[in-house]
């Protein structure tokens, strides 16, 4: 099935391993975002389906692979990924699946965004509660990926997995530029306003940053 891709959620926040986020912004800025949003909306998008197998022991596997979002959107096919929803679906069929005797979640994600994140927990925590319930980090299973393994029956890794990493991304949209532009006034690092409104507007708490990039590590 495809839809209709939405713009990649630049804005937000994202709960996801730090050098996965900077590996993502180098590649965002290679790319004409201002181009691709006015395109986005007419980039059709595989909808990539959460299927599960049962081994002969009656374990449903799941694979929940790279960046984990809620919904499709326009970079799909460069970053992966999975969305929440689908393999929520998943773990709940398998929940309810008689063949299926117990769910292991092969996972292999530096996180995602958090919208969602919260939804696909809470059925890996019903799941664990009506069958045994595990998760495997293959290689990956940090922030928000971390987050859903943490509801299992269990957590297993394999020798040089990176487990954890749990922390914050938050992207700012930095309109500065387009605001000075329209005679706004915009504030700087130390909160003082400038522009052509600058004698008329408040002082502000708020600053532009450097980059739109602002971390919080927990």
């Amino acid at each position: 099935m495809n839809s209709s891709g939405g713009v990649f959620p630049l804005t937000g926040t994202w709960a996801i391993e730090e050098n996965a986020a900077r590996r993502a912004l180098q590649v965002l800025e290679k790319i004409d975002l201002a181009a691709h949003g006015q395109n986005a909306a007419a980039v059709t998008v595989a909808e990539n389906r959460v299927e599960y197998a049962v081994t002969e022991a009656g374990t449903a596997v799941i694979a929940l692979e790279g960046p984990l979002t809620k919904r499709p959107h326009s970079l799909q096919e460069v970053f992966g990924g999975l969305r929440t929803v689908l393999a929520a679906r998943a773990i709940r069929q398998a929940t309810q699946d008689p063949n299926v005797r117990s769910i292991l979640l092969a996972i292999d994600s530096p996180g995602g965004t958090t919208a969602g994140t919260a939804d696909l927990a809470g059925e890996v925590r019903r799941a664990a509660q009506r069958k045994p319930t595990w998760a495997y980090a293959s290689d990956d299973c940090c922030s928000a990926a971390y987050w859903v393994a943490s509801q299992a029956s269990q957590i297993w890794a394999n020798e040089t997995a990176l487990v954890g990493s749990i922390g914050t991304l938050l992207i700012v949209e930095d309109t500065s530029r387009r605001a000075e532009g329209q005679g706004d006034g915009a504030c700087d690092r130390n909160g003082a306003v400038q522009g052509a409104r600058a004698r008329r507007a408040r002082r502000s708490r708020w600053s532009s940053l450097p980059r739109c990039v602002g971390w919080w590590r927990g």
